[in-house]
């Protein structure tokens, strides 16, 4: 029961791709739009991945019983962060 709802705080939240996609023309750019979003799909799934570590350290180090998503909704500077991947994954490299 508990991996269901890993799997749904899991789950990309980015955007699929548009059908309308002004890039298609060109494939140099097409290819390199593709590559910057499957790099911020990695990107925030690293990011879950530390934020996980960080959950079970918390609990384990508190003896909590809460679940990840609950956890991650006390934590807002980490949806911020996520939410920033998602807006504008260049600016997190600065």
């Amino acid at each position: 029961m508990q991996h269901a709802a890993l799997q749904g705080a899991f789950q990309s939240k980015a955007p699929k791709p548009d059908a309308m996609n002004p890039f298609a023309c060109r494939p140099e750019i097409q290819v390199r739009h593709t590559a910057f979003k499957r790099g911020s799909a990695y990107l925030e799934r690293y990011c879950l991945l530390i934020a996980f570590t960080a959950y079970l350290e918390d609990c384990r180090r508190r003896q909590l019983s809460t679940t990840f998503e609950d956890w991650m909704a006390s934590r807002p500077d980490l949806g911020q962060a996520r939410n920033s991947i998602l807006d504008n994954p260049a600016g997190v490299r600065a």
